[in-house]
């Protein structure tokens, strides 16, 4: 209740003072920092499903993305083709468990992996291990998943015991104003860019979009640039039966040589079909034998 409270105080001091002129003011506006942390509270707040059930069905336009295992890890792997063949779709059938972060991804031929990358994760927990080790390229040797019932809650503790501060706030981002935007469930909203203080290749998170309704984010967009290649994955969220959930994305890409783009392209993804069953079987997330 505490949260809620302070959200609420510097949300209304944000919508009645901030962006108007000091003259008109005589109490100074919240700093955007303090908006941005503000969102962060909101977002560790909100209630999580234990488990998940969604297709993610994407088409691309001059981009394809597959999946590759390597070592046990279920990589993205991206493809560039001309945008004048016909588009790409990709279904994939997944399962989720929250506590653990672990995924069970079905690719349309029947192939199945297991993962615990944050791509698959729809929750906040997805996007708050993206916002300390990255959405694109980079993740951490996967640790065998528990075939037992899942954790119970707070067993896990990086995300439950790490304080936000030393994770994924202002001394990890600086924050820049960006003003009013709209979130892709017609919300008002208000943008903010982020830089990465030590420019950590693995701090990717580029811009965020705050609904002002709820001051929980209703966009963020991770930035990696490589060697010559530069991609980004953009997310949506909403509620979605309850929950605020991840709802659809879009993952970019572009490579250049001497300044020269050779190839650039797009894939729009959404996740449809979220349910929450009560249980999903704990073999569900044990790894197979050929990943």
């Amino acid at each position: 209740m505490r949260v809620r409270y302070a959200v609420a105080a510097v949300f209304v001091c944000f919508t009645a003072v901030f962006g108007q002129s000091k003259a008109q003011n005589a109490v100074a506006p919240p700093t955007v920092e303090a908006f941005y942390s503000t969102a962060v509270e909101s977002m560790r707040a909100l209630r999580q499903p234990q488990y998940l059930t969604y297709s993610m069905e994407g088409q691309g336009y001059g981009l394809a993305i597959g999946l590759r295992v390597i070592r046990h890890l279920v990589w993205l792997e991206m493809t560039s083709y001309s945008p004048a063949r016909p588009a790409l779709p990709t279904s994939w059938a997944l399962r989720h468990r929250t506590d653990d972060y672990a995924s069970e991804i079905v690719e349309a031929d029947g192939r199945r992996l297991v993962s615990t990358r944050a791509f698959f994760d729809p929750t906040w927990y997805g996007a708050f291990r993206a916002l300390r080790d990255g959405m694109l390229f980079y993740q951490k040797a996967e640790p065998p998943v528990s075939a037992s019932a899942t954790p119970t809650p707070g067993s896990t503790p990086d995300l439950r015991t790490i304080a936000v501060v030393q994770v994924i706030g202002t001394n990890i981002y600086s924050v820049v104003d960006k003003g009013a935007a709209t979130c892709s469930n017609g919300d008002a909203g208000h943008a903010l860019h982020l830089i990465s203080r030590d420019e950590n290749p693995q701090h990717q998170l580029a811009d965020v979009v705050v609904d002002l309704r709820n001051m929980h984010f209703c966009t963020m967009r991770f930035n990696v640039s490589e060697s010559g290649f530069s991609g980004s994955v953009e997310q949506h969220y909403a509620d979605v039966g309850g929950y605020w959930l991840q709802t659809d994305g879009i993952i970019e890409s572009e490579v250049r040589t001497l300044g020269i783009r050779l190839s650039h392209g797009v894939w729009q993804y959404r996740l449809v079909d979220m349910a929450y069953p009560a249980a999903i079987p704990p073999e569900t997330f044990l790894r197979p034998p050929d990943q």
